[in-house]
């Protein structure tokens, strides 16, 4: 573990030694020289810090616009812009500042730094503006043109700034007559470390960047994630309420999809789903949302429009999506559709309505389309969900675990295994249970009693951990408190992506864990509620890249990318990254040249009852890899 956390951050412990040597140098070095080494740092420090607070601001702003009601955009937008703009003022002019005492920069930096000190004027005032009249200043207007012009240009100026105050530095330091020569050579060594640090965090101002996008976005489809769906019904139901208008939702399914991926191929399958995406996506309004909400399964919002009219909709999609027809296969679609105010108005009842319609669709044949009507969709009452939840807890057999290994991509070997939970005698799979359960309020004994039997356990291999699965609700619950024991060594909890992890009480129950040595992981991280807020607040120890990311990386550079970017992350944070979902043996040895530390998957090997180990052909891709 040393070796590994000296590994992430050899560049800083490079950076450290170079300065111990410096400072010995100093010692001998004139008085003239440690003054101008203090001033050239302050000016570092306060280019960097305005860049960042200014960066802060902008990230928030875009996250309130995006409907974040949690954050206060007096203290998260315009305060930091007030801090970034006494720190330009300070090396405008000089001054004394909370990063302390900043000397005025030289005649030839002025012009740049009052350039950067006028437009932190201007975007505050256009942030304020913003603030003030959301309607008329979102993504795409006059005013957030006119907004972002402002913020690239203060970015452009920033870094120039950087770039002209280190030129000056050191033009500085090569006239100085005094300085000895170990000094010298301490101090170039120091600037050109800085120099890679500085690149690096431009990288990571981009890693940033691009997470935020995934947050929102189904890697696999490139369309409205879950949990991006889910907050922009939150928002067209608060609007429809407002201002008295139509909404409907159609939830769209495609027939048989389960059965053609395991006739064809999950690769198949993930391009059928591409394809039926894009033209999905290509026959609604640029109003409208579409989403991918579950394996074959996707979403419509349609602002404005009735539910009659939202059933025509549904069958132009149907019928656009079966003129796909990849490698000649037949693909057809069922659609549920359910309307406010008419049918619902509250999310959680439309989302019933319309899965009502869905089944409903189903039932009559497929390949159809179905308007809510309450006499013919059947509706499961929460006593009877209660009662089928109750009776897997309390079975003899109604539920087991399935180990499934965690190879270690560097050495080929089994670093720890997942336990999942399989539930035989069901017809449906895991996810339809612990999801009733949730929706009955028995998600907290169902979650326990899984964890329970994964702990039980017997003869896991040393040295190996276990990952056990719990939602973040789960986690807090009284029944989940009962069956972890109070030694966690060598166990990974892992959380669920079905719920973001801001629940009140969580943060400080994480920590009780690591402290009683468990690890954190964060699950399917680029889909669903797993997005960058979710890995900042809960800061895992691992991190598991969802299968949309990582099937066809050998041969996709837009998804290499974005593994690049969690990879990146992970170093900085000293997390380590897992793929999951690993089905092909380019796709490993791709993940292992991209500094993936551990991968999952059938590649590697399937979930069996007992321990197993890893799959021959397995080893062979990743020696290759090694050696290439």
């Amino acid at each position: 573990m040393l070796a590994s956390r000296v590994g992430r951050h050899r560049l800083e412990l490079v950076v450290a030694v170079c300065a111990i040597a410096a400072l010995v140098a100093v010692a001998a070095s004139t008085r003239t020289t440690t003054q101008t080494f203090a001033r050239s740092e302050s000016w570092r420090h306060a280019t960097g810090s305005l860049a960042a607070l200014t960066a802060s601001s902008h990230v928030w702003l875009e996250e309130i616009f995006a409907g974040d009601t949690g954050n206060d955009p007096q203290r998260d937008v315009l305060a930091p812009l007030g801090h970034a703009h006494v720190l330009c003022e300070a090396l405008r002019f000089g001054g004394t500042t909370p990063m302390g005492r900043i000397e005025p920069v030289q005649p030839a930096n002025r012009a740049r730094v009052d350039a950067v000190c006028e437009d932190l004027v201007r975007l505050g005032t256009l942030s304020r503006q913003r603030l003030a009249a959301p309607a008329t200043s979102r993504a795409g207007t006059v005013m957030d043109a006119r907004y972002d012009a402002v913020f690239h240009r203060i970015e452009d100026n920033a870094d120039g700034l950087g770039n002209d105050l280190a030129a000056t530095v050191r033009s500085e330091r090569a006239a100085a007559q005094h300085l000895s020569a170990g000094l010298l050579v301490s101090l170039l060594v120091i600037f050109a470390a800085m120099g890679i640090m500085g690149r690096r965090h431009v990288r990571e101002r981009l890693v940033r960047q691009r997470l935020e996008a995934l947050a929102r976005t189904d890697p696999l489809t490139g369309l409205a994630n879950h949990r991006h769906f889910h907050e922009r019904l939150r928002a067209e139901l608060d609007r429809a309420d407002r201002d008295g208008t139509n909404l409907a939702l159609v939830v769209l399914d495609l027939d048989h999809f389960a059965s053609l991926n395991d006739r064809r191929g999950h690769r198949f399958g993930d391009r059928v789903l591409s394809e039926i995406a894009a033209t999905i996506g290509a026959g609604v309004r640029a109003s409208d949302l579409v989403a991918r909400v579950a394996g074959g399964r996707f979403a419509v919002l349609l602002p404005g429009a009735s539910g009659r009219d939202a059933a025509v909709i549904a069958d132009a999609l149907r019928a656009r999506v079966a003129e796909v027809r990849p490698d000649g296969c037949a693909v057809t679609a069922s659609a549920g559709v359910a309307a406010v105010p008419a049918d619902a108005i509250a999310a959680a009842a439309l989302l019933e309505a319309a899965d009502g319609a869905l089944a409903w669709a189903k039932r009559d044949g497929r390949d159809r389309t179905r308007r809510y009507d309450p006499a013919h969709v059947r509706s499961t009452s929460l006593l009877q969900r209660r009662a089928e939840t109750l009776a897997l807890l309390d079975g003899e057999d109604t539920m087991r675990p399935v180990f499934q290994p965690l190879v270690d991509l560097e050495t080929a070997d089994v670093a720890g295994y997942e336990a999942l939970t399989r539930f035989p005698g069901t017809d449906q799979g895991p996810e339809h249970w612990f999801e009733q359960a949730r929706r009955c309020g028995l998600g907290g004994p169902l979650e326990a009693r899984a964890i329970a039997l994964a702990l039980a356990a017997p003869d896991r291999p040393e040295g190996a951990f276990l990952t056990v699965n719990v939602s973040p609700s789960g986690l807090l619950s009284e029944d989940v408190a009962r069956v972890l024991p109070e030694d966690l060594d060598g166990v990974v909890v892992e959380l669920t992506e079905n719920e973001t992890a801001d629940a009140p009480g969580l943060a400080g129950l994480l920590e009780d864990l690591r402290a009683r040595g468990a690890l954190i992981a964060v699950d399917d991280a680029g889909a669903g509620h797993a997005g960058l807020q979710q890995l900042m607040s809960v800061r895992p120890d691992i991190v598991k890249l969802d299968r949309g990311l990582v099937d066809g990386v050998a041969a996709d550079p837009v998804r290499a990318a974005l593994i690049e970017c969690f990879v990146a992350f992970a170093r900085r944070t000293g997390t380590d990254v897992c793929a999951e979902g690993i089905e092909a043996a380019s796709d490993l040895a791709a993940l292992a040249a991209l500094g993936v530390r551990y991968g999952q998957g059938y590649a590697l090997a399937g979930p069996t009852a007992g321990w197993c180990g890893v799959d021959a052909g397995a080893v062979v891709a990743l020696d290759g890899a090694a050696a290439s």
